[in-house]
């Protein structure tokens, strides 16, 4: 009959912490896509209104444009690392 008690206590425990585990992944994926979106947005911008770089006036090229979007993921990747590793 304990055995049994134990069993509920620990399924209630568990089931707790799988809604935040899963809410957690989401949050990471949500921080993750925005922040890719955000990227190409920043990017097809910066070559839609010519917007010069530097002090030689550089027109942003589409290399340039994917050193940022890469920069942006590989920074957002950074942002999102510590998240699982919480304990709630």
């Amino acid at each position: 009959m304990n055995y049994i008690k134990y069993l509920e206590e620990s399924k209630k425990k568990q089931f707790k912490f799988t809604i935040i585990g899963g809410l957690g992944g989401g949050m990471l994926f949500l921080i993750l896509q925005l922040l890719y979106a955000a990227a190409f947005w920043f990017g097809g911008y910066l070559r839609i209104e010519k917007v010069t770089e530097g002090p030689e006036n550089k027109i942003y090229t589409g290399g340039m444009v994917i050193a940022i979007m890469f920069s942006v993921i590989f920074g957002a990747f950074n942002v999102v690392d510590p998240f699982p590793t919480l304990n709630l």
